[in-house]
Order: C-alpha cells, then structure tokens, then sequence
C-alpha cells in the first residue's frame, strides 16, 4: 500500500493484498504506524419497521422507494454511465433505471 501511495503504482515484484472490508466499515492506512485500520461509518438501525404490512404492500412500498432514490441520483445535464459491481443490489439499480417512471 505504501508504495502504491508514494509511486502511482506497484513495482513488480511486489502486490497489494486488500482484505474486503465489512459493509459500513471503512479503512485507512497509515505510514507511520505502518498498519490498516477500519471503523464503523454507518449502520443501519432497524427503526420504524412497520410489521404490520403484508409482501405485496412492503414490495410496493419498496419500489416506490427504489424509484425514488433512483430518480433523484438520474437528473443530469449530460449522458450519465453507471460502473456497477454486478451483484443483486447494482442489478436492482440498473433496472429502475432502465425501466420508465412509475405514475402515482
């Protein structure tokens, strides 16, 4: 990591060996204490769970809030790309963006 920081790149016959971090973690790497440290940014508290609802309302509920945060992320003046890692989450986000708005 180091030499990737100074140099740009990793000379041969060197490698970076990075262990996935944990959702909601982040890490940060330190010369001087030559070492990678991780903490907690985010966490989801499952608050305001609503038991109540059946599937087919919590899917609609889902979508809805889906659409939502899709649509707000797609207002653009120039052509927009997305780099996804192809996991079901970045699937789930390209198809709300192809698919046409939804009217309420």
């Amino acid at each position: 990591m180091a030499l990737y920081f100074s140099l740009g790149y990793v000379p041969a016959p060197h490698c970076i060996l990075v262990r996935g971090a944990q959702a909601g973690l982040r890490g940060s790497f330190s010369t001087r204490s030559k070492g990678f440290r991780t903490w907690t940014y985010w966490d989801i508290a499952l608050r305001d769970v609503d038991a109540s609802l059946d599937e087919a309302a919590a899917v609609e509920r889902l979508e809805g809030l889906l659409d939502g945060a899709v649509s707000r992320r797609l207002v653009s003046e120039v052509p927009q790309a997305r780099f996804l890692s192809g996991g079901i989450d970045s699937n789930l986000v390209v198809a709300t963006m192809a698919r046409p708005p939804r009217i309420p």
